[in-house]
C-alpha cells in the first residue's frame, strides 16, 4: 500500500479549473462509480432491448396486382387510342382506396369474416393498411395491406383488390348512366334549337327575296350619291360665274388663264381630280421658282417643267368644260322645270335641291342599313345551324361510346390477388427499436447514476476533494487506524500512517523557512469528527520526537478531545487548569500540562464550559499565543470546526500556517465553505489532508516513502518492526500511538551514525543552540 506524502502538484488543479468536454463532466458527475454505472447501464439495457423488442412486432404484407386499360377499343374509333390524362386519371381513381365504402365492403366478404377476431380492426385502419405502388405512365399498380399477422396481410389485400375493383366499376356504371342521361337531354335540347333556327332562315329568306332587294336599294343609293355630287359642281360652278365670281357668263376658260385658274379654284372644291391637278401644278411652281436663279432659260429641267405646266393646264381646262357639260342640263329648277348652262338659277334655288336630295339621300340609307342587317342576322343563323349539326353528330358519337364501354370489358381488372406474404420493410424495425431500447436503457442507467452523484453532496473519494477544491494542495492522506493495528507488528497501513504525518511535518517545516520564533500550526476542519484532534496529537507527537519543544493547545471548549486525551495519558495528576484559567490570571506555566513524552507539553481548555466562550475575543487570544511563541518551537493548535466554533475564528489571524481536516463523507459544500471562511480571516491555509482514505484513494496518487522502502540497498526487501507504544501515546489516539511506534526519537540516536553526522550535521547543531530545559517531564516549564 502507498501512501502520497508530497503535495498534490498542480497539473491536476489546473486541469479541474479549466473548462472540461462532456467527458469530463461525466466523470465528475459519476464521482467513481464505475461498476455501479457499468451494472445500472448493463441492467436497464437489458431491459430496454427486451421492451424495444416487444414493442415493435414485424410487418407483414400481402400484395395484389391491378391493372387499369391505356387505350379505348377499336371498335369506337378504328384504331387503338391512349385515353388522355392517363396518369391523372388513374391517381385520381385510386384515391377511392380511401374511401369507407371500400373498407365496409372489403370486411364484410366471407373471406375476411372467416378470420374471426385477428381481422378484428376498425374501417379506418384498414384504410391506413393499404399502401399503393405505381410506376409513371405505367397500367400495373401493386395493391400492399400490412398487418402483424401473415394471414390477415394475405387476406386484407385480396379482399381490398376486389372491393376496388367492385366499387370502381359500380362508380363508372353510375357515371356512365349519368353521363348517358345528361347526353340525351343535351341532343333533344340541340333539335329543339335546329328546327328553331331553321325556321328563322327561312322566314328571313322570304323576307329578303333572297339578295334582290337588297340590290336594288344599293343602285338607287349610288344613282343619289351621284347626283349630290354634280349638284355640288353646279353650285360651284354658279359661284364662279355669278357676280364677284372672277369668271365672266361666255369666257373661253382656255384662252384665258387668269379666268382658268379662278374656275379650277372654285371647282377644285367639288372635283377631286381637278384638285389633284391643281396640287400638280402648285408642286410644279415652286421647283421653277427654286431654279430660275440658278439656271437659264432654255435649261432643260425648266422646258421640261414647263411644258408639264402648260399641259396641266390643258388638263384643267378640259376638266372644267367637261365639268360643265355633264352638269349643265341636269340641273331641275322646281319652278321653272329643266335649265340649260346658259340660265340664271340662284343660289337659295341650288341650296333647296341640294337639302331636298340629301334627305332623301338619309332615307335610303336607313332603309338600305335595315336590310343589310336582315342580311347579317340571316348568315348568323345559317352559321349556327351549321354548329348545332355538328353537336348533334357529337353527342350521337358519345352515346355510342358509352353503349359500346358498358358492354365491353371494365378498364380496371385484378391480375393477382394470391401472392405470397413477404416481410414488409417496416417490419425490419425490430432491430433498430431492439438497438434504440437497450441504448435508451443504458443511457438511463448511467443517468441516474450520475444524478446520484449530483444530488450526493458528501465527499467519497479523494477525487471529490480535488474538484470540490481544485486550487488546494492535498498535503497527505490518512487512513482509519486503530490501536490493534498498531500494536501488530506487521501493521503496514500503521506504518504508513506514520510515515505520512512525518512528511506532512516535514512539509509544515519547509513551509516555515528560518523562522527563530515558535511558529504556529491551526489544526481546523469543516464540521466535528473530521479527525483534527487525532492529527494535531499525531502531529504535535511527530514535532516532538524530531527534537522540537511542542506545545499542543486545546481550543475546541465544545469537543475538548485534546484535553480528555492529557487527562487520559496522565488519571493521576491533578488538573493544573488550562486555557480559561490562563485568561483568569494564573501563571501560564502552571496551566502547562507534561504529556509523559519527551518535547511535548499540552494545553488543555481547563475548567471551562460552552459558556466560557463569550468570555473570549481575539486580543486575549493572540496575546496567548503570542506568549506561547517564545518558550516553543512549534505550537500545534486543535481548534473547533470552522464553521461552527468561535475560537476558531480568534486563532485564524494568529496562526502561521492553517490546515483543514477533511475527512470521508463530510459534505463538500460545506468543505467549500470552510475554505472560504479561512481564507477570507487568514491568507496562511496551506493546504488539505483527507481523512479516511482506503486503497482507491491511495492508488490515485505515487508515493515517495512506499518506493522508498520496498528495497534495501542489496536489492532485498525488509519491514520495519515497531517498537513498544507507551501509555501516554495510546491515551492521544492511534495516529500518535504510531508515530511513537514507528519514528524513534532523535535524541535516542547514536550520535556516531554516518548518515545523521553527513546529512543533519547543521539540524544537530541548530538543536544544540536550543535553551536547556528541565529533562524532567514532571517538572513544571516556566519560559515566561
Amino acid at each position: 500500500m502507498s501512501i502520497p506524502a508530497a503535495p498534490f502538484n498542480g497539473s491536476a488543479a489546473d486541469s479541474a479549473d479549466a473548462p472540461g468536454s462532456l467527458l469530463d463532466t461525466a466523470r465528475q458527475l459519476l464521482r467513481g462509480r464505475w461498476w455501479f454505472a457499468a451494472i445500472a447501464g448493463s441492467v436497464l439495457a437489458a431491459v430496454g432491448a427486451v421492451v424495444g423488442h416487444s414493442l415493435v412486432q414485424p410487418t407483414y404484407r400481402g400484395q395484389a396486382v391491378l391493372e387499369f386499360k391505356a387505350v379505348d377499343p377499336k371498335v369506337l374509333y378504328g384504331d387503338d387510342r391512349v385515353t388522355p390524362l392517363f396518369d391523372t386519371y388513374v391517381d385520381t381513381r385510386l384515391l377511392q382506396l380511401q374511401s369507407e365504402s371500400v373498407a365496409q365492403a372489403a370486411m364484410s366478404s366471407p373471406l375476411w369474416i372467416e378470420m374471426g377476431e385477428i381481422g378484428d380492426i376498425s374501417p379506418r385502419k384498414f384504410l391506413n393498411s393499404i399502401i399503393t405502388k405505381r410506376g409513371k405512365r405505367a397500367q400495373h399498380v401493386e395493391l400492399m395491406f400490412e398487418h402483424e399477422h401473415p394471414r390477415v396481410a394475405q387476406v386484407g389485400a385480396k379482399v381490398a383488390a376486389e372491393a376496388f375493383v367492385a366499387n370502381f366499376q359500380a362508380f363508372d356504371r353510375q357515371e356512365s348512366d349519368k353521363r348517358y342521361q345528361q347526353l340525351q337531354a343535351n341532343q333533344e335540347q340541340t333539335r329543339s334549337r335546329l328546327q328553331e333556327l331553321q325556321a328563322r332562315e327561312v322566314k328571313l329568306s322570304g323576307e329578303l327575296d333572297a339578295t334582290g332587294l337588297h340590290r336594288l336599294y344599293e343602285a338607287r343609293l349610288a344613282d343619289l350619291n351621284q347626283t349630290i355630287r354634280d349638284l355640288e359642281v353646279v353650285r360651284a360652278m354658279q359661284a364662279m360665274r355669278g357676280p364677284g365670281g372672277g369668271v365672266e357668263p361666255g369666257t373661253d376658260l382656255a384662252s384665258d388663264p387668269g379666268s382658268l385658274d379662278a374656275a379650277a379654284e372654285r371647282m377644285a372644291q367639288a372635283d377631286e381630280t381637278l384638285d389633284a391637278y391643281l396640287r400638280t401644278r402648285a408642286m410644279i411652281d415652286r421647283e421653277l421658282a427654286l431654279l430660275g436663279p440658278q439656271i437659264g432659260a432654255r435649261h432643260t429641267r425648266r422646258v421640261q417643267l414647263e411644258q408639264q405646266r402648260a399641259d396641266l393646264d390643258e388638263h384643267i381646262a378640259s376638266r372644267l368644260e367637261a365639268l360643265q357639260d355633264s352638269v349643265s342640263p341636269t340641273v331641275i329648277d322646281p319652278g321653272n322645270g329643266r335649265t340649260g348652262p346658259d340660265v340664271a338659277v340662284s343660289a337659295e334655288q341650288y341650296e333647296a335641291q341640294v337639302t331636298m336630295l340629301q334627305e332623301r339621300r338619309k332615307s335610303l340609307e336607313s332603309e338600305t342599313a335595315g336590310l343589310s342587317r336582315r342580311v347579317v342576322d340571316l348568315r348568323d343563323i345559317q352559321e349556327e345551324i351549321t354548329f348545332v349539326r355538328q353537336n348533334l353528330r357529337d353527342f350521337e358519337r358519345e352515346l355510342e361510346k358509352i353503349r359500346i364501354e358498358s358492354q365491353g370489358d371494365s378498364r380496371l381488372n385484378v391480375l393477382s390477388a394470391d401472392n405470397p406474404v413477404s416481410t414488409a420493410h417496416l417490419g425490419n424495425k425490430r432491430k433498430q427499436a431492439t438497438v434504440l431500447g437497450a441504448g435508451g436503457g443504458a443511457g438511463v442507467g448511467v443517468g441516474l447514476v450520475m444524478l446520484l452523484g449530483w444530488f450526493d453532496r458528501r465527499v467519497r473519494n479523494v477525487r471529490d476533494v480535488l474538484e470540490t477544491m481544485p486550487s488546494m494542495p492535498i498535503l497527505g492522506l490518512l487512513p482509519n487506524l486503530d490501536l490493534e493495528a498498531v500494536e501488530s507488528e506487521e501493521g503496514e497501513s500503521t506504518l504508513n500512517a506514520a510515515m505520512t504525518v512525518q512528511e506532512i511535518r516535514s512539509q509544515l517545516q519547509h513551509e516555515r523557512g528560518d523562522q527563530e520564533d515558535g511558529h504556529v500550526v491551526l489544526i481546523t476542519s469543516a464540521g466535528p469528527g473530521a479527525g483534527k484532534t487525532s492529527l494535531s496529537s499525531a502531529l504535535a507527537m511527530s514535532f516532538a520526537r524530531s527534537g522540537m519543544r511542542t506545545l499542543l493547545v486545546d481550543l475546541d471548549f465544545v469537543g475538548r478531545g485534546v484535553s480528555r486525551c492529557s487527562h487520559l495519558a496522565n488519571p493521576d495528576a491533578e488538573d493544573p487548569g488550562g486555557i480559561v484559567e490562563a485568561f483568569n490570571g494564573e501563571k501560564l506555566s502552571e496551566c502547562i500540562t507534561a504529556t509523559g513524552t519527551h518535547h511535548l507539553w499540552v494545553l488543555p481548555v481547563g475548567d471551562a464550559s460552552i459558556q466560557d466562550v463569550g468570555t473570549l475575543n481575539p486580543k486575549a487570544v493572540g496575546s496567548l499565543l503570542r506568549r506561547v511563541r517564545k518558550g516553543f518551537d512549534v505550537v500545534v493548535i486543535d481548534s473547533g470546526p470552522v464553521l461552527g466554533s468561535i475560537e476558531c475564528g480568534y486563532a485564524l489571524p494568529e496562526a502561521d500556517q492553517v490546515v483543514l481536516m477533511v475527512a470521508k463523507a463530510e459534505c463538500r459544500d460545506d468543505t467549500r465553505a470552510a475554505i472560504e471562511k479561512i481564507k477570507a480571516r487568514s491568507t496562511r491555509l496551506v493546504g488539505i489532508i483527507y481523512n479516511l482514505a482506503n486503497q482507491d484513494d491511495y492508488k490515485c496518487y505515487r508515493s515517495s516513502i512506499g518506493s522508498r522502502m520496498s528495497q534495501d540497498d542489496r536489492g532485498g526487501n525488509h519491514f520495519i518492526k515497531a517498537a513498544p507504544t507507551s501509555p501516554q501515546a495510546q491515551a492521544f489516539g492511534p495516529l500518535a500511538s504510531a508515530i511513537f511506534a514507528y519514528l524513534p526519537e532523535l535524541n535516542g540516536r547514536s550520535k556516531s551514525s554516518p548518515k545523521r553526522k553527513s546529512g543533519k550535521e547543521k539540524e544537530l547543531r541548530l538543536l544544540e543552540e536550543v535553551p536547556k530545559r528541565s529533562d524532567s517531564q514532571d517538572d513544571p516549564i516556566d519560559p515566561f
